[in-house]
């Protein structure tokens, strides 16, 4: 199936959507089903409420201020993902430059 990504450009392939960096020394981070994608390695959604797409949990630092704690999600590393997070990244404006 040909898609067109965001850029225009014609794609047949899939290689766009991740990768798993078996040479890391943190590798595997999370238990995942299926191969670790690890091309966001660092969830582009950690500074939004992303309950709607992840599982994040809430929880109380020693000051008393709630955070949010991203250890269990696989969200991010699961291949199938990759459209769900870039619309997520989209619809919440994460970098500030989604029309």
């Amino acid at each position: 199936m040909k898609r067109t990504c965001r850029c225009g450009d014609n794609l047949e392939t899939h290689f766009y959507k991740g990768f798993s960096n078996t040479k890391c020394e943190f590798y595997p981070c999370h238990e995942v089903e299926g191969n670790l994608n690890c091309l966001f390695c660092y969830c582009p959604l950690i500074t939004v409420d992303c309950s709607d797409v992840g599982n994040p949990i809430f929880i109380k630092n020693k000051e008393g201020e709630t955070i949010k704690d991203c250890s269990n999600c696989t969200f991010p590393h699961e291949y199938d993902n990759y459209e769900k997070l870039m619309d997520a990244v989209c619809e919440k404006n994460v970098f500030k430059t989604c029309d």
